[in-house]
């Protein structure tokens, strides 16, 4: 008799547990992105408690907010999809995982978050609100410079498509974060959109370490690039494909280049 009793508390126990979770999907899988290269590979069982944590962590109820507060007619009720994209990158001796999740009902929504890893496990240091999203797809690419880590977030933006994006480095701080936002535009494009920074909107954004062998420091330039339309050097009458801009070090910033930045011309290495 007490083990019946046992085991119909046990599964009453479950039951409420499973019901008081509601931002973990019920019989919806999340998909999880990790791109990156042999920087930021991550041993198999690292990744699977950091995806573990970033599922239980989703902002369900936030975003799902936000598509209410959008106009969404919210049909249906559960999000179609869900997924995060998340990177880890090192700087101040610490760990941080950067964190794009995405939910999409009618149209996505999208929201940030940085993490830090501490001895009791990752800790939330900053978190965007979320925002209606021109697109489903989140991409990180990072270039370590010195003691920071410059981050290029990147909203859509597949082949041969549009996307918005940004260029933000960040400072360790005991309560949390600081960012500064690095990004340039284009002023012949300018998107009206909802961003958690300012929102660079062009075709072929790409974020690039370009080897310099001229420099004393050994080190290459890192060379923001984005353009309206495909480059084409056989086209003479294109006088505004798109523009690139060079990081200054000392100023923290991007700087724009003379001349537009083709890949190939010279040798560069992508940190896609």
């Amino acid at each position: 008799m007490n083990y019946i009793i046992r085991s119909i508390s046990k599964a009453l126990f479950i039951l409420l547990l499973a019901l008081s979770m509601p931002n973990i999907g019920r019989g919806q899988s999340i998909q999880f992105s990790h791109p990156g290269g042999a920087e930021s590979a991550l041993p198999e069982r690292s990744a699977r408690r950091i995806e573990r944590f970033l599922a239980h962590q989703f902002p369900m109820r936030q975003m799902r907010r936000c598509a209410r507060e959008a106009g969404e007619r919210m049909e249906p009720k559960s999000a179609l999809s869900r997924s995060v994209t998340y990177r880890v990158v090192s700087q101040d001796g610490l760990s941080f995982v950067l964190v794009g999740y995405s939910a999409e009902w009618n149209e996505p929504v999208n929201e940030l978050a940085i993490y830090r890893m501490e001895p009791d496990g990752p800790n939330q240091v900053w978190r965007s609100r979320p925002w209606e999203g021109c697109f489903s797809d989140l991409h990180f690419f990072t270039v370590a410079e010195r003691d920071k880590n410059i981050v290029l977030f990147q909203e859509g933006g597949s082949e041969g498509e549009f996307g918005l994006a940004s260029v933000f480095t960040f400072t360790n701080a005991p309560q949390g974060l600081y960012l500064r936002d690095l990004t340039p535009e284009l002023p012949w494009l300018r998107a009206r959109a909802h961003f958690p920074f300012r929102a660079l909107y062009a075709e072929r954004i790409s974020m690039r370490t370009i080897d310099n062998s001229s420099k004393h420091s050994g080190k290459g330039d890192i060379v923001l690039s984005a353009s309206d339309e495909e480059y084409n050097l056989g086209m003479a009458r294109l006088v505004r494909p798109g523009r690139s801009w060079k990081y200054n070090t000392a100023h923290n910033r991007f700087e724009r280049m003379n001349t537009m930045y083709v890949p190939g011309l010279p040798e560069a290495t992508s940190n896609r």
